[in-house]
């Protein structure tokens, strides 16, 4: 993937949300592109450890603005339902040649559950033995219509600091933005409901996850 991956952002689902129940996030890339023209794409990549090769394979979330809820898109500070902890697997914490952080969270809504884009090369993902409740966390985020995505704000691309507040502020006529010739060697992907698996669908279109741009 065309991407700089470097931003790690832990993201949950946040319809059932209780301050009595632990939260365990997805610990994935943000990947936010957006121009001028109101057009912006919201992108989450997640590496699992699959039994499919050596290598972790690469799974994508693709949140378009024109499929989101925009009176329901909002950026705060905080870290929402995590615990302090939780937050060293996006940077460590203060101290000597450690930068201060910008903890906020990206609270949005969107219209259906998130498109799903897998590397095209295999078409079954199974979780490899030890990692079960990863590839679980990614299915369950994967079916959720609203989610909580906390991120450093400090870490992010200084150009996209501005769009991103104002995103977070009012994400109103947003279309999507053409993310897919950066989108390469993949294609659309089914969660199983029974078990941890995923199924790749190699044709352009996919009526269960969402379609190709």
């Amino acid at each position: 993937m065309n991407f700089d991956l470097e931003h790690k952002a832990l993201a949950y689902p946040a319809s059932n949300l209780s301050d009595n129940e632990p939260v365990t996030p997805c610990l994935c890339s943000l990947v936010f592109r957006c121009d001028d023209a109101k057009l912006a794409t919201l992108l989450l990549v997640a590496r699992i450890a699959t039994a499919h090769g050596t290598a972790d394979s690469e799974f994508v979330l693709q949140y378009d603005g024109d499929r989101l809820m925009p009176t329901n898109v909002r950026l705060v500070s905080g870290s929402g339902h995590l615990k302090p902890a939780q937050l060293d697997e996006l940077v460590p914490r203060k101290g000597k040649g450690k930068q201060r952080r910008d903890i906020k969270t990206l609270q949005l809504t969107t219209e259906q559950p998130s498109p799903v884009w897998c590397p095209a090369s295999t078409t079954t993902f199974s979780p490899r033995p030890g990692h079960e409740a990863a590839l679980q966390r990614l299915v369950d985020l994967a079916k959720e219509t609203r989610i909580h995505v906390v991120f450093d704000f400090n870490q992010l691309h200084l150009s996209y600091r501005g769009s991103f507040k104002a995103f977070g502020k009012a994400a109103q006529g947003l279309v999507r933005y053409p993310v897919a010739k950066l989108r390469t060697r993949y294609h659309t992907a089914v969660m199983q409901k029974q078990r941890p698996e995923i199924v790749g669908k190699a044709l352009p279109h996919s009526n269960v996850m969402g379609k190709e741009m």
